[in-house]
């Protein structure tokens, strides 16, 4: 029934040559409102107002960070209903399938999740799963962005993309850098933190062979103490499942909250003193703040045997790593700010990081273009125009 439904939406608007000014955005396959696209989404209401704001947000996505101005939708026909009718469509996971369904003068805007990641992704990962599940990034991109040299790789590489990339950063990153002193008191006290209380985040990223949960490897009621002992003041232990997965194995933590359901990750990193990850792209996004972040390479080998493995180790991008609970506390214990620091510019020329500070205004501004353009029939939805 809905492939019916979608072929007659698609037939009656393909190829019309009405140009409505509908932004479409979509983070996670619609389980959050969050990432990029919610960047792209707050800045381009803030600059052009006069933009209907689109989101597709599952059934079961928390919706309370989602402002009055945007329009929820939670129906897959709907979603195909606002594809086709929109000017722009803004997302961050691979393009499944939409080949056939993109409309002349429409503008697809590819921003990932991951701009500077360590495990392989898509085609490097698993080649059969992308052509069983007929990605298209290729034949339906217009422009994807990315924040380093290595994001670019990867859109090549991983994707097989060979369309334009803008290599001028990634909005989610400086949501997370500019974020106000009272919007940083709001974010807190929605996950009942208290505002001198300082923030230790672990963030671990998920394993192939744990779909459903993820494993708690390190102890965070020890490690917690231990950045009090270091550091002094009050601190709070705040963990975070990869994408909604939830982390199990806890034991009994003072101080303590389970973010995982909080539905931005930009939001809770702007509020971390002390991240510590393993394989997330979330380390090589904290890092930009300058603030400490260590790896928990807990299960190094097994990862890579028995996961995806890596497009570049953490070792070899120049974090700080532990490879147990006893070196990590002696790390927190022993480290200052000079052994920081030094991680910092390793990393950030080892991925040629490309963080502007302008990006989210400068993609805003090439989809506002591009809408003035189509109605003025400057372009006809072919890549080279844009």
């Amino acid at each position: 029934m809905i492939e019916i439904v979608k072929n007659i939406i698609k037939i009656v608007l393909k190829n019309t040559t009405r140009i409505t000014p509908i932004i479409l955005f979509e983070s996670f396959n619609g389980v959050q409102y969050s990432d990029n696209p919610r960047a792209i989404s707050e800045m381009i209401h803030s600059m052009y107002p006069e933009y209907q704001i689109v989101w597709y947000l599952d059934s079961g996505a928390n919706k309370e960070l989602v402002p009055d101005y945007v329009k929820c939708i939670s129906n897959r026909i709907e979603f195909y209903k606002y594809l086709f009718s929109s000017f722009c469509y803004v997302n961050n996971c691979q393009f499944q399938g939409l080949k056939s369904y993109k409309k002349r003068g429409q503008l697809y805007i590819q921003t990932w999740h991951g701009d500077r990641n360590f495990k392989k992704i898509l085609y490097e990962a698993d080649p059969d799963w992308c052509k069983a599940n007929n990605m298209c990034d290729n034949d339906v991109v217009d422009i994807a962005l990315a924040g380093s040299d290595f994001g670019v790789d990867s859109y090549r590489a991983a994707f097989r993309y060979e369309g334009r990339i803008d290599n001028f950063g990634c909005p989610r990153n400086e949501r997370m850098l500019k974020m106000s002193l009272d919007a940083k008191k709001k974010i807190k006290n929605r996950l009942r933190i208290d505002d001198d209380s300082k923030v230790l985040l672990y963030a671990p990223t998920f394993r192939d062979n744990m779909l459903n949960s993820q494993n708690v490897f390190i102890n965070l009621g020890s490690t917690r103490k231990v950045l009090e002992n270091k550091y002094g003041g009050k601190w709070v232990a705040v963990a975070r499942g990869h994408v909604g997965k939830k982390l199990t194995g806890f034991g009994n933590v003072d101080n303590f909250v389970d973010a995982t359901d909080y539905p931005d990750m930009a939001d809770i990193l702007s509020i971390t003193d002390f991240l510590i990850s393993d394989y997330s792209s979330t380390a090589t996004d904290f890092y930009l703040t300058g603030k400490p972040v260590i790896l928990a390479t807990f299960d190094l080998a097994d990862y890579e045997t028995n996961c995806r493995g890596f497009k570049i180790s953490p070792l070899e991008a120049g974090f700080i790593c532990a490879s147990n609970q006893e070196e990590l506390e002696k790390i927190i214990r022993e480290s200052d700010s000079g052994i920081f620091q030094t991680a910092y510019d390793k990393v950030s020329q080892i991925y040629g990081t490309m963080e502007t500070g302008s990006a989210t205004k400068r993609i805003c501004e090439i989809i506002n273009a591009h809408f003035i353009n189509t109605i003025n029939g400057l372009v006809n939805g072919k890549r080279e125009n844009l």
